[in-house]
């Protein structure tokens, strides 16, 4: 199955759970890392990869992204 991914370029009104989220990815990802906070307040963090240069890579792209919008 392919995808056709839009960039969305209007504003977020409505926070959205985060499973829908996570739904919303499944079986469309090679790679992930996955932040946010627990319930606790604690940070969360998971990856697909034990590589924290790939991790860093990613958290750069998606930060460069975010700037650029």
């Amino acid at each position: 199955m392919t995808a056709k991914i839009l960039n969305f370029t209007g504003d977020t009104v409505v926070g959205l759970e985060p499973n829908v989220i996570l739904e919303a990815a499944h079986d469309m990802l090679d790679q992930a890392l996955l932040l946010g906070w627990t319930i606790d307040g604690d940070l969360y963090l998971a990856s697909t990869t034990s590589k924290i240069g790939e991790m860093l890579v990613l958290l750069e792209r998606a930060k460069q992204v975010i700037l650029e919008t």
